[in-house]
């Protein structure tokens, strides 16, 4: 991603999760309107998901949690979900879902200005880069 692109990193209770990401603009906002749903809607959906609390039944709810792409070591894991919305300009990519740690569970929704296909791969790096940042992921696979 060039430098100064959008890049959305929410964690749950709508904070930034680090304003001083080198060599990016972090917001809480996309400058885009036509996307349908904010990083704090997506946060509220997977974490209603996660609880089990949306408007679906619980089987249907299981199902969807189990067949979600993780990420799982000894000391943590991560289930979420990528995008790519190619219906606006410029595009845009998200990764959402959350990262489970012996002591707590981080809710994320990550939106990224896609500017050709390279950019896709910044949907995760930018969370888990921050994540590990904040030292809720550790630097290294336990």
């Amino acid at each position: 991603i060039p430098p100064n692109e959008t890049v959305g990193a929410m964690c749950s209770h709508g904070s930034i999760l680090s304003e001083n990401y080198p060599h990016y603009r972090v917001t809480s906002q996309r400058k885009s309107t036509a996307l349908r749903i904010s990083a704090h809607q997506q946060i509220d959906f997977i974490e209603r998901l996660y609880a089990k609390t949306l408007p679906l039944s619980s089987e249907s709810q299981t199902f969807v949690r189990k067949v979600m792409p993780s990420v799982e070591t000894d000391c943590f894991r991560i289930q979420a979900k990528t995008g790519w919305g190619i219906r606006v300009e410029p595009h845009v990519g998200w990764w959402v879902g959350w990262a489970e740690t012996q002591n707590d569970t981080l809710f994320f929704a990550s939106n990224i200005d896609i500017i050709d296909r390279t950019d896709l791969s910044a949907r995760k790096n930018v969370v888990l880069n921050v994540l590990k940042q904040q030292n809720i992921l550790p630097e290294r696979n336990c």
